[in-house]
């Protein structure tokens, strides 16, 4: 049955916003994890659990995202992101690391690969894609704008949540609902991040397209992870990826779309611990 694992707190100031960070694992090669957007932390909990006994793993929430600050200024962008992850780093003062993210925090992962190549072990990019489709973006924004709305409980963001998303268990599901809502004083419940964290979907992409020509510079061991069913990075971008990638591999996990961790728990974690445990070998 899924938990939601112990875990230590630390909050880290990127100037005026406080970000939440959560640790867990006894082991000591340090795991950063960056989730997606409009996501937080809480959804790597079942795989960090894992992994525990070998990998310390430390959960990011993105800014406007779990229980990170919102910024007043509205600044989500790619840029924001990469700039506040590396204070996370500094702060943690984590070397020789591994770093794993999905969709956005594939995106933001990708560049820390390039600012700071000799820090990272090897990475997992969880259905994240270089190519930038409009349309797939606004499918997107679409989607969150949707979800972002006052929920009676509960047990009907759950249910709304296996609606939209039906590879999702009835567990994983009630466990990602009690995790990601926020309770609002009329005693209702709202997504817990901030709206305007969509902006990043009608945003210039040249940053990440920049960080993607540049990623073949990187000679650390590259996973891509594609859920089967995912409309975000097809098998075909997939293959290219992994064919401009000097040590890359791709590992396609079934009955998973976008969303893969969620999607298929144990099919995720076939799919990345072999890789993780190389680095038990060589650390």
């Amino acid at each position: 049955m899924l938990t939601r694992p112990r875990q230590v707190k630390h909050i880290v100031r990127s100037g005026d916003l406080k970000l939440n960070v959560c640790e867990r694992g006894a082991g000591d090669i340090p795991c950063l994890f960056i989730h997606g957007l409009a996501d937080g932390g809480f959804v790597w909990d079942d795989f960090s659990s894992a992994i525990e006994p070998y990998f310390r793993s430390y959960m990011v929430d993105l800014r406007g995202h779990g229980d990170s600050d919102w910024d007043v200024a509205k600044n989500y962008s790619l840029h924001a992101h990469l700039k506040d992850v590396e204070i996370i780093l500094d702060h943690l003062q984590l070397k020789n690391f591994l770093i794993i993210g999905h969709s956005l925090g594939g995106v933001i992962a990708a560049g820390i690969l390039e600012r700071r190549p000799n820090d990272v072990l090897g990475a997992v990019l969880v259905d994240t894609s270089p190519i930038s489709d409009g349309d797939v973006r606004n499918h997107l924004r679409e989607q969150l704008l949707q979800g972002y709305r006052e929920f009676g409980s509960v047990e009907e963001y759950s249910r709304w949540l296996q609606q939209k998303c039906p590879l999702v268990s009835l567990e994983v599901a009630g466990l990602l609902a009690k995790n990601c809502l926020l309770p609002l004083p009329t005693r209702t419940f709202r997504p817990k991040f901030d709206i305007d964290v969509a902006s990043i979907l009608l945003a210039d992409d040249a940053e990440g397209q920049r960080i993607w020509s540049r990623l073949h510079y990187f000679k650390r061991p590259i996973l891509i992870v594609r859920g089967a069913g995912s409309a975000i990075l097809s098998r075909q971008v997939a293959d290219d990826l992994v064919k401009k990638l000097p040590l890359a591999k791709l590992v396609v996990v079934g009955l998973a779309g976008h969303s893969v961790m969620n999607d298929n728990p144990p099919g995720f974690s076939d799919a990345v611990r072999p890789f993780l445990n190389q680095f038990r070998k060589i650390h």
